[in-house]
C-alpha cells in the first residue's frame, strides 16, 4: 500500500487476503484482515478496530489462532489465520 499509495483489502493485482496468503505459502482454513490508516499508535488503531463491528468481529473470531500486525508509514495491517489441518 505504501509503495503505490493506496488503501484497500485487494492488492493492486486484484488479490484478496486469502489469495495473498496462499501465494506466500500459508495453507489457510480461516483468513482475515484488518487495515488502518493514519493512526499514530497501536492503541489508537486497536481502539478504532474495536469500535468497528466488522473489525471487532475479526479480532474476536474464535476460529482464528494466528495473528500478525505491522505498521509501515501511515498504514496498519493485521492478518488473521488458521492453518488448514492435514489429515494423515
Amino acid at each position: 500500500m505504501k509503495e503505490y499509495n493506496f488503501f484497500a483489502h485487494f492488492s493492486k493485482d486484484g488479490l484478496d487476503i486469502g489469495a495473498r496468503m496462499e501465494k506466500s505459502g500459508y495453507n489457510w482454513m480461516v483468513a482475515g484482515e484488518n487495515l488502518g490508516e493514519g493512526q499514530k499508535s497501536f492503541e489508537e488503531v486497536l481502539g478504532d478496530w474495536l469500535k468497528s463491528y466488522s473489525h471487532c468481529t475479526m479480532l474476536m473470531n474464535p476460529r482464528v489462532d494466528e495473528m500478525a500486525v505491522a505498521k509501515v508509514d501511515k498504514y496498519w495491517v493485521q492478518h488473521f489465520g488458521k492453518k488448514m489441518t492435514v489429515k494423515r
